[in-house]
């Protein structure tokens, strides 16, 4: 099986953040994946898919501070219908789970089992949200996890503080991450130039 753009609901404007992780995830066998920032669950569906095409084995653990796909009830009867419905539909329900978790209180403790050699950060991203990644998140670089963020492209840094831009940014407390780029040591995988200001970096395990 190969890549599939899932027919779900997404604050991305283009496809490729979502392809970039499935590569990433064949590329690096990465089995214990964890994300934090679950919105409508496309992200997650695939990172599973990567999964699902890897062998068959691994789990995604995919969180958010309140997490509304979880309160779904268990007969999919729900307003995330279109994502239970393609998360049947591509075979991937085995190897997905939403919970509720605070990024920030996380990183600080950490829930108990919660190792991983994968982990995908959406929420809001800030300078802080970086930094506590490479702080907190050394070790298991160290052991060969990947870990990657939205954002980190000087198009997306742009859009920052640009009043009444329209841009989702403007209703976030979020600063330009470039600025700490030599800090946090992290590498922007692609970015575009135009309208669209999706980016997707990871930090560096040098």
């Amino acid at each position: 099986m190969t890549w599939e753009h899932p027919q779900i609901p997404s604050s991305y404007e283009d496809e490729t953040i979502g392809k970039t992780l499935y590569e990433l995830i064949l590329k690096n066998k990465s089995k214990k994946i964890i994300e934090f920032g679950s919105f409508g669950g496309w992200t997650a569906v695939c990172m599973a898919m990567a999964l699902r095409d890897s062998g068959g084995e691994g789990t995604v653990t995919s969180y958010d501070i309140g997490n509304q796909i979880i309160s779904a009830p268990l007969t999919k009867k729900s307003e995330h219908i279109g994502l239970y419905s393609e998360i049947d539909r591509m075979d991937v329900e085995k190897y997905i789970n939403f919970e509720i978790a605070d990024y920030y209180q996380w990183m600080e403790q950490p829930l108990k089992g919660d190792e991983f050699d994968f982990l995908y950060v959406d929420v809001g991203n800030t300078q802080q949200t970086i930094k506590l990644l490479r702080q907190k998140c050394q070790s298991h670089i160290d052991n060969g996890a990947v870990v990657c963020f939205e954002g980190g492209g000087v198009y997306r840094d742009a859009f920052v503080g640009r009043a009444n831009s329209g841009y989702w940014l403007d209703n976030h407390d979020i600063a330009e991450l470039n600025p700490v780029r030599e800090e946090v040591r992290f590498i922007t995988l692609f970015e575009f130039d135009n309208i669209i200001t999706d980016s997707l970096s990871v930090l560096d395990r040098e």
